[in-house]
């Protein structure tokens, strides 16, 4: 990527995140506010209300405020690639930071709320419905099979044999030069692989006060995950395989590549507007149902700062997150931390290769 399409991708990259962040209890379960749990009775109180406002008044204000800083300083070193990659991966780690941080400091406001004025059902109640970690046949929204993820490492593969038959005539190159991008590829299929196996397969969930509704909304959302992780990992293989193709067949691709940037940029921009329309008007729509009684587990002490989930009790490797869209790792499963480590230091490996 030239520097305009890096500052491009750092754009889209904030915009998202801006999104994703401003409608962040859109995106959380029904009954479940920056984290924290709440009863239906209690969930148009003014203190949630206007607390949910501020929150969103802060998030505009932030990402407006990272996106001029950004915008300022990457046209200011456009000349300068290493810095313009700097400073493009500076902000978007540090935005999502920030955020977490304001987050934080919003759930343990909320957290205090529930406990001052007593927001609680005296009982608890935990809903179990397996067709979600296994679907069945028949069902109509279902994530797309395991196997479907591993298909994709045929083309690095291909690509493997194609820079083997290449090698005498590229003498000038490395290995590490001619195997990179291969070997980053297969890296890439793996990963996504066993990340699509273990979180689509993971623990949902479906506390709600409505369990019909709930489970259809959540059946849909993991098919359209699903599809996500396949458009992510075949977009990516395609675009360092054109790459490769163009170091050991000494072509151009520069502009094939601008081209696949913007369309893969323009697929997830898509996927997230579905994601976001379904998240905000599923939740109102759940919202308005009444069943006979609601289904509600104070779970909270289970979840450091909203974020983090930590459940000794629980054999689950990883849940789906309790804010926002996404799975998150059991830390209180050692199982689970372990592979959570070792899944890091891969990718870490891979990156440096």
């Amino acid at each position: 990527m030239n520097n305009l399409e890096e500052i491009l991708v750092g754009n889209i990259t904030l915009i998202v995140l801006g999104i994703i962040s401003y409608y962040l209890n859109s995106f959380s379960n029904s009954g479940l506010f920056f984290g924290i749990r709440i009863p239906k009775k209690f969930i148009e109180y003014d203190e949630i209300v206007d607390l949910e406002r501020r929150y969103k008044k802060t998030v505009i204000i932030l990402y407006l405020s990272i996106s001029i800083l950004f915008n300022i300083l990457s046209f200011s070193f456009i000349k300068n690639k290493e810095v313009v990659a700097q400073l493009l991966s500076i902000f978007m780690v540090g935005s999502i930071l920030i955020n977490s941080g304001i987050f934080a400091i919003y759930n343990k406001k909320i957290r205090n709320l529930k406990e001052k004025n007593n927001w609680n059902y005296k009982n608890n109640t935990v809903a179990v419905d397996t067709s979600l970690r296994k679907p069945k046949k028949d069902d109509k929204y279902k994530p797309l099979p395991n196997w479907i993820f591993i298909v994709p490492i045929f083309i690095p593969l291909i690509i493997v044999i194609l820079t083997f038959l290449r090698q005498d005539n590229l003498s000038s190159l490395s290995l590490h030069e001619l195997y990179r991008l291969p070997i980053n590829m297969i890296a890439i299929v793996i990963v996504i692989y066993i990340m699509a196996r273990v979180s689509l397969s993971s623990r949902i969930d479906i506390n709600s006060t409505n369990l019909k509704s709930t489970i259809y909304k959540k059946k849909i959302l993991k098919m359209l995950f699903s599809i996500i992780f396949l458009v992510t990992e075949v977009g990516l293989i395609i675009l360092n395989s054109i790459t490769q193709l163009g170091l050991i067949y000494t072509f151009d691709t520069s502009r094939v590549e601008s081209i696949l940037n913007i369309l893969i940029a323009i697929i997830m921009i898509g996927f997230l507007i579905v994601i976001i329309l379904m998240g905000s008007k599923g939740r109102r729509s759940i919202d308005k149902e009444n069943t006979e009684e609601e289904v509600y587990n104070n779970d909270d002490k289970y979840w450091v700062l909203g974020m983090f989930y930590y459940n000794r009790n629980d054999p689950s490797f990883m849940i789906e997150k309790r804010a926002g869209i996404g799975y998150t790792v059991n830390f209180g499963n050692p199982k689970a931390l372990i592979f959570f480590i070792i899944l890091i230091l891969f990718v870490s490996f891979i990156s440096k290769i």
